[in-house]
């Protein structure tokens, strides 16, 4: 949507046009005046990175022909925490929401679930135009930290038991990267783009209709399972996160 973009990409050779997408096919048009305009952008674009596969997707739907590659995220970790181990010796409590207060991330639905489940806390860490609303909805066990500096949000995961993000659309999710990496198993909306890949491939929590409170509780109480929630521990100490960053730097390289 931008002029200078449209621009560039038609006065310089197509090989020279590369772009960066972090749409997902879950939340972008692929019908419809707005996506015949992709479908033309696209023509003159010979290579799109994308964050995962929900992204690449979506390029396919709108017909992309030239080469994706795959970014594995959308930026570098403030660190890499290579946490030790936590396995829980009961079933989990605490869980985490970390992200704006606003309308699309379906909170009036997590609070819902919570109000019901008194034996769990959940914390909430961020600001928004919903914060007054959501605070009158929610019982004790809900409690709101505002902002947190991203220096200090890996003490507030490993504390953790489970991140929830319930969105009703979500290009990607980096606070799904940034859990995962500090040893939290994640439960997400299936409208979530990071889902397909760190769900889907490496297998690091649940997913859920945003849509539907009585699932999103069912998914929920499985990841809370303390079985549940130590074997998804065991797999996210698996995961080589220094490759992961590695694979970000030369996808960019790459171009």
């Amino acid at each position: 949507n931008s002029f200078l973009y449209w621009i560039v990409a038609l006065l310089l050779p197509k090989r020279k046009n590369s772009v960066i997408v972090e749409s997902s096919i879950y939340e972008s048009n692929i019908k419809g005046k707005n996506a015949f305009l992709k479908r033309v952008f696209l023509k003159r674009i010979s290579k799109a990175l994308v964050p995962g596969s929900s992204n690449q997707k979506l390029l396919e739907a709108l017909g992309f022909k030239g080469k994706i590659v795959q970014t594995h995220g959308v930026g570098l970790y403030n660190r890499i925490s290579n946490v030790p181990l936590r396995l829980l010796n009961c079933n989990a409590k605490r869980f985490l929401y970390v992200g704006r207060l606003s309308e699309e991330k379906n909170l009036s639905s997590l609070i819902k679930v919570f109000n019901e489940k008194s034996e769990w806390t959940l914390e909430i860490v961020g600001f928004g135009p919903l914060e007054k609303t959501l605070k009158s909805l929610a019982k004790s066990n809900i409690i709101f930290r505002g902002a947190v500096n991203n220096k200090d949000l890996y003490k507030i995961y490993q504390k953790s038991d489970v991140l929830v993000l319930p969105s009703f659309r979500e290009t990607w999710g980096l606070v799904v990267e940034e859990a995962i990496n500090n040893g939290v198993p994640v439960a997400l909306s299936f409208k979530v783009g990071a889902a397909e890949d760190w769900i889907g491939y490496y297998r690091c929590g649940v997913t859920f209709d945003p849509y539907d409170s009585e699932d999103i509780k069912n998914k929920l109480e499985t990841i809370a399972e303390k079985e549940n929630n130590n074997a998804l521990r065991r797999q996210i100490q698996t995961i080589n996160f220094e490759n992961i960053e590695k694979e970000k730097i030369e996808a960019f390289l790459s171009i």
